[in-house]
């Protein structure tokens, strides 16, 4: 929303989401350890609202900032370790929960100690290995199998003039509201949509 509104997400603002994320998570921790916090579903509600304000604000600074900030986090976000293992997050976020019940490491076994450190590297080699497996025996095969189907085709771009959504059959009010800028109205008629915003509400001659 910031975004659309050209007001972006960036400097303290997002360091001032990481600090509040991590209070809500010290809270969220402190309240279940003293029995303030009993439910499940409230301690994990809270947990997870904290990581998406962490998520929110690391996403924001890599597409906002201009700062040192950016540039330090770009760099390091540029080795090949963590390349490596962003294609493999997604295969990891699916197998590690397999894993951590099946090794007896989840929050219902452990019942909240702490367990050794050589049994969470156990997990994290298992679910490591199963995500190389299946980036390469099933996602990287099936990624392909795409190209079998060249009779199929993307969905039109949708026409900013009348909005014309043919193949997308979205409704035109819809469309209007999602694919048009509020400059949209006062651009003239010569003007390609394409060439004067990349995203609404955002100009080219705005993009540094």
């Amino acid at each position: 929303m910031r975004e659309f509104d050209n007001r972006p997400l960036r400097g303290w603002r997002c360091a001032a989401l990481v600090v509040a994320a991590l209070v809500i998570l010290v809270i969220d921790r402190k309240g279940r350890d003293l029995g303030i916090i009993t439910s499940q579903p409230v301690y994990w509600t809270l947990a997870l609202i904290a990581y998406s304000m962490v998520s929110v604000s690391f996403v924001a600074t890599l597409v906002f900032d201009r700062g040192i900030v950016k540039r330090v986090m770009t760099m390091i976000l540029s080795l090949s370790l963590f390349r490596g293992l962003g294609h493999l997050s997604y295969a990891m976020y699916v197998f590690h929960l397999p894993v951590l019940f099946y090794l007896g490491l989840n929050d219902a076994a452990t019942h909240g100690t702490k367990m050794p450190i050589l049994q969470v590297a156990l997990a994290f080699g298992i679910t490591l290995g199963l995500s190389i497996l299946s980036y390469y025996l099933l996602e990287n095969p099936v990624a392909k199998l795409k190209q079998n189907f060249s009779g199929t085709r993307p969905v039109e771009p949708v026409s900013t003039k009348g909005v014309n959504v043919t193949q997308g059959r979205l409704p035109a009010g819809f469309a209007r509201a999602a694919f048009l800028s509020s400059e949209d109205g006062a651009r003239p008629a010569d003007e390609s949509p394409q060439l004067t915003t990349i995203w609404p509400g955002v100009r080219r001659s705005q993009a540094k």
